[in-house]
């Protein structure tokens, strides 16, 4: 028998390799929609740093001009208070590969964000006025990240799953609706932690005050390690699997403990498929971030060229980079400057931006990869509401016979 020969027309690159949905994560991180809720993102979550930093911080040492979590590509640190109470650190330049690797768009986000927490359970004591200023800066932060984040998560799900750009009215209706969810859902694990730190400062921390009551402390601190090993196993999960509940409550529309027990089990569950999973997502919004901070910076650098031709670049440097001494013209001069500023702010803060944007992108494209890895759900099931469904099957009624047909088609055929 003769053999057959068989040509093969095209590779399914989705079925052999399902992680490639990692790379649309780009595509859509820099899609206008997406950019303008991690824009609004971040000017909200800076903002409420630098009220905090104002009211609860004295003695502040500004050494920039812009709040925690903005758009400071040249400063290391903006904010750093009197006392040793660190700020988020500011979002750093892709100088290098390791940097842009390091401090990029997955790892240095989650950096970011989970950096106030890392404040609170550092050794020694920040005060009350610390623990207030980063207590109320990360819970501004989560709140912030609660709606813009789960506005951008939403909008990646139904892109990644089944190709549908959501309206501003489906996105709103989804946050409002699940911003509780949100923002509970990383709280919940917090909130035991709390509860079993008030234990151990109750016990074994008012018992080892006094040498008379030591011997009872020492008793209690074997039960204690325990607590503090459930403490470390509920840290451990939370800071791995936190930016998977915004998925999950995204893609499958339920609440805050589906979203808390999903984010445990699926990175515990595929651990190696996880890490490669968001090593890939590194190495692409590296590269990215790479390229969306060079155009910001040319798209600035050209508008100063196009400028320097008639005003001079000593009078653009001037202007665009100001030592505060100086200025021919105290009001309008100021003003002037101030406005250059916001402009070059603006645009720095939309490349700042991307990061954010490409995080919430590329977690849920991770999410989809996990829940097909663990329970094996096709990428393309996603929840989706009555508002967005766009197409829909028309009414259908049936004949005499018992036929299913398109309601009012009868109407028509009669006349």
């Amino acid at each position: 028998m003769a053999d057959q020969l068989v040509t093969l027309r095209a590779i399914s690159w989705r079925d052999c390799c399902p992680w490639l949905i990692i790379a649309r994560a780009f595509r859509l991180a820099i899609s206008l929609q997406l950019l303008t809720f991690a824009t609004l993102g971040v000017l909200l979550a800076g903002f409420g740093w630098l009220v905090l930093g104002e009211l609860l911080v004295t003695g502040m040492e500004r050494n920039g001009t812009v709040a925690p979590n903005t758009i400071s590509f040249h400063s290391t640190k903006d904010y750093l208070p009197r006392g040793s109470i660190p700020p988020p650190p500011a979002i750093c330049t892709p100088h290098s590969a390791w940097r842009a690797l390091a401090d990029g768009p997955v790892y240095g986000v989650w950096g970011r964000l989970n950096a106030p927490y890392g404040f609170l359970l550092a050794a020694g004591s920040i005060g009350w006025r610390g623990t207030v200023y980063a207590l109320g800066g990360a819970f501004w932060t989560l709140a912030v990240w609660s709606w813009f984040g789960a506005a951008i998560s939403r909008s990646a799900a139904l892109q990644l799953t089944v190709d549908e750009r959501p309206l501003l009215s489906h996105l709103f209706s989804h946050c409002a609706a699940k911003f509780a969810s949100h923002l509970m859902a990383p709280i919940l694990p917090l909130l035991l932690v709390t509860g079993l730190t008030i234990v151990l400062f109750a016990t074994i921390g008012v018992l080892a005050q006094w040498d008379a009551s030591l011997w009872i402390a020492g008793i209690l601190w074997g039960p204690a390690l325990v607590l503090a090993f459930t403490m470390a196993v509920v840290l451990l999960g939370l800071s791995v699997g936190w930016p998977l509940m915004w998925a999950t409550i995204s893609s499958e529309g339920t609440d805050a403990f589906d979203a808390l027990s999903r984010s445990y089990s699926y990175p515990f569950q595929r651990p190696l498929h996880y890490l490669f999973y968001t090593l890939v997502a590194a190495v692409v919004g590296a590269l990215g971030w790479f390229l969306v901070y060079h155009v910001a910076d040319w798209v600035i650098h050209l508008c100063s060229w196009g400028a320097s031709w008639t005003a001079g670049w000593s009078r653009i440097a001037e202007i665009t980079q100001p030592t505060g001494e100086g200025s021919a013209s105290p009001a309008a001069g100021r003003a002037g400057t101030l406005l250059v500023a916001c402009w070059i702010g603006l645009v720095r803060t939309i490349a700042t931006a991307f990061t954010y944007s490409f995080f919430w992108t590329s977690t849920t494209a991770i999410y989809l990869l996990l829940r097909y890895d663990v329970d094996r759900t096709e990428m393309d099931e996603v929840h989706l509401t009555p508002q967005d469904e766009t197409y829909g099957l028309p009414p259908l009624s049936t004949d005499e016979a018992g036929v299913p047909r398109v309601a009012g088609e009868e109407e028509k055929n009669d006349v």
